[in-house]
C-alpha cells in the first residue's frame, strides 16, 4: 500500500496530512520498520510545516506593526 506523502498547497493542509499519516502509519498494533519510517517522515513534514506557519505569521506580523511612513 502506497502513502502519498506530498506537502499540502498550505501549511496547516500539511500539518493536518502529516497528522493523518503519522496516524495511519501507527494504527496497526505492531507498526512494521516501514510503518515506522513513514511515521517518521510525517513527523518531519509536520516539523518543516510549522515552521513555515511561523514564518508566515511573523512576517504577517512585522507587516501589521511596521510603521507605514509619515503623514504630513
Amino acid at each position: 500500500m502506497s502513502i502519498n506523502v506530498s506537502p499540502g498547497k498550505t501549511p496547516e493542509e500539511t500539518i493536518a496530512k502529516a497528522q493523518k499519516v503519522r496516524s495511519a502509519a501507527l494504527a496497526p498494533p505492531d507498526p512494521s520498520s516501514q510503518d515506522r519510517a513513514v511515521a517518521a517522515m510525517a513527523t518531519q513534514m509536520e516539523a518543516k510545516a510549522r515552521l513555515e506557519q511561523r514564518e508566515v505569521q511573523r512576517l504577517m506580523l512585522e507587516q501589521a506593526v511596521a510603521p507605514r511612513g509619515s503623514i504630513g
